[in-house]
């Protein structure tokens, strides 16, 4: 299948969702959401510190192809974790209007009170268009992602190539400004499988294809910052993961 009939971006306008909410009967009710333009949480940090850059870090024009207008179908599966933000279940496509193909997708769900972090999330994986897998689309209230790999296996060496692309993740989200202050165990997973899931893209930046994601972007925000300087601050969070991963020990930074 060729890399034009992947699903994009920018592919859906209306996403259905069927198995998440029920109404006072006790009846399973249809839920529809719209792609709305994330907003929320402003996302932006401007420093003051002598080497703090003049501009916020641009990012790259846009690759997408033209909406597609799209509407996909979608049934809850399994609840995959919870979060200081939602909830990220797993989901079964029933239909999609156009015929692209369609990886696992993950819905991750929030609710009123927290819509504006999830929208500020939404904002930056719009952010990250150039780095990350074209499954991510944004509508009020929930993100629907593509469903990656598992987490690094306990208490074995982490291989090198898969440190060696953990830094190099970071050095590319540096490259457009974004410090990730989440770093931790939960949130770095292996890249899934193609196919089903989506072919791994080259960085545009170092010209790798990573064998590892990081998720959970609801606590990540973009600077003005120099790119050393961003990425030597997220240092503490990798040794942290590396260090304990090979002993069976999940230790998060936040957690001391």
């Amino acid at each position: 299948m060729s890399e034009e009939s992947h699903l994009a971006q920018n592919t859906l306008d209306t996403v259905v969702v069927r198995g998440l909410a029920k109404d006072e009967q006790g009846h399973a009710m249809v839920l529809q959401f719209a792609r709305t333009p994330p907003d929320g949480q402003n996302p932006l940090v401007w420093g003051t510190r002598p080497d703090a850059l003049p501009e916020m870090p641009k990012r790259p024009p846009s690759s997408l192809p033209p909406p597609a207008h799209a509407t996909l179908d979608i049934v809850i599966a399994d609840e995959l974790g919870s979060g200081r933000v939602g909830c990220v279940y797993s989901v079964q496509t029933a239909r999609c209007s156009v015929s692209d193909h369609v990886p696992p997708l993950v819905v991750k769900i929030t609710n009123r009170d927290r819509r504006d972090e999830l929208c500020k999330e939404a904002w930056v994986y719009e952010e990250m268009e150039c780095l990350q897998g074209p499954a991510s689309r944004a509508a009020t209230g929930i993100l629907l992602l593509e469903r990656v790999g598992d987490k690094l296996p306990l208490g074995e060496p982490v291989p090198q190539v898969l440190q060696d692309d953990l830094w190099g993740i970071i050095r590319d989200l540096a490259e457009l400004g974004i410090g990730h202050h989440d770093l931790r165990y939960d949130n770095l997973l292996m890249a899934p499988r193609s196919p089903p899931g989506l072919p791994s893209t080259p960085s545009p930046y170092s010209g790798r294809s990573y064998g590892l994601r990081v998720i959970d972007f609801d606590y990540a925000y973009k600077y003005n910052m120099p790119k050393d300087r961003l990425s030597a601050s997220s240092s503490s969070f990798v040794d942290l993961v590396l260090d304990n991963v090979p002993e069976g020990r999940i230790v998060n930074i936040f957690d001391e």
